[in-house]
């Protein structure tokens, strides 16, 4: 069982199983909207063939129904920021598969379709191109096909709303309680 501060690794990965997004995070608790972690300005992060370092702190929030591993229509990981200079990342949200919670990691399907909003702009869903491709190249079924676009839409609505979790207040609560004195979490051990 984790306690808050535990290194938890996230780790995203495409349907055929290959590796996608990797994200070093910290346990900070659990709330009515899911199970939130941490990632301190300065967290590498990557996928094959790209590396950023986060310039901000961020939270990460998983659904609370996929902590229990049970079916939903939230099928999301959110990153959100505190606050975002116009045109600078404040929400990004993955539409996945339900995540799977093993010792100190999170292993979710990235199913591309994302929910985007930028200081100062509208929310959108982005790579629909991307969900139209692997859709056919992956060959997701219909069930998920059905989910993914019902996740996004209900996400994209939520965001434009600012309906909690992506009020911008609840990501700033979960960021305060953050211990100011954890270091970015280190990749996995090969």
């Amino acid at each position: 069982m984790e306690v808050i501060g535990d290194e938890v690794q996230l780790a995203f990965t495409k349907y055929d199983g290959s590796p996608h997004w990797h994200v070093p995070t910290r346990l900070l608790g659990d709330d009515e909207h899911g199970t939130w972690l941490h990632s301190p300005a300065g967290t590498r992060t990557w996928r094959p063939g790209l590396e950023l370092i986060y310039d901000r702190p961020t939270v990460v929030c998983l659904p609370r129904h996929q902590r229990r591993e049970r079916d939903g229509d939230q099928h999301w990981v959110a990153t959100l920021y505190d606050t975002a200079p116009a045109g600078a990342m404040e929400t990004y949200v993955d539409i996945t598969t339900p995540a799977v919670w093993s010792a100190g990691r999170v292993t979710t399907v990235d199913v591309d379709l994302d929910v985007v909003q930028r200081g100062g702009e509208e929310p959108f869903i982005d790579d629909k191109d991307e969900f139209d491709l692997h859709r056919i190249a992956y060959g997701y079924p219909e069930e998920l096909v059905t989910a993914t676009r019902s996740a996004a839409a209900a996400v994209l609505a939520a965001v434009t709303w600012r309906t909690p979790p992506f009020d911008g207040v609840t990501a700033r609560r979960w960021l305060a309680l953050a211990d100011p004195t954890w270091p970015p979490v280190p990749p996995p051990s090969s």
